[in-house]
């Protein structure tokens, strides 16, 4: 059962958590093609149990995934940016343009002085 609120002319409607949801509302949910939730689910990426020929997902499960898979890329793009605040300009690529063909990075090389 839904509760209807009614906001400035919108509806709302609340869902409960525990909601069992199709791949076609799964995909709704989250923005994206119905045959990339199956893929997600057959590789065992989203949580989903195959009832016949479909998915069926729980509402609170898919929010969970989607906050724990936000999280990782937030510390991974983290370590990426600390990664290239970490490199020395010279070896860094360049943020405009073509690729550099060449980067060339100079050692010096000291002999012990006797």
């Amino acid at each position: 059962m839904c509760a209807v609120f009614a906001i400035t002319n919108q509806v709302l409607n609340v869902k409960p958590m525990n909601e069992i949801l199709t791949a076609e509302e799964t995909a709704e949910m989250f923005r994206v093609s119905i045959p990339y939730i199956r893929g997600l689910a057959n590789s065992g990426e989203i949580p989903g149990t195959k009832m016949g020929d479909d998915w069926r997902f729980v509402r609170q499960d898919l929010l969970d995934y989607m906050r724990e898979r936000s999280r990782r890329e937030q510390k991974a793009r983290r370590f990426q940016q600390e990664q290239r605040q970490q490199q020395p300009e010279s070896i860094m690529p360049s943020k405009r343009g073509r690729p550099r063909k060449h980067v060339v990075v100079e050692y010096l090389h000291t002999t012990p002085v006797n």
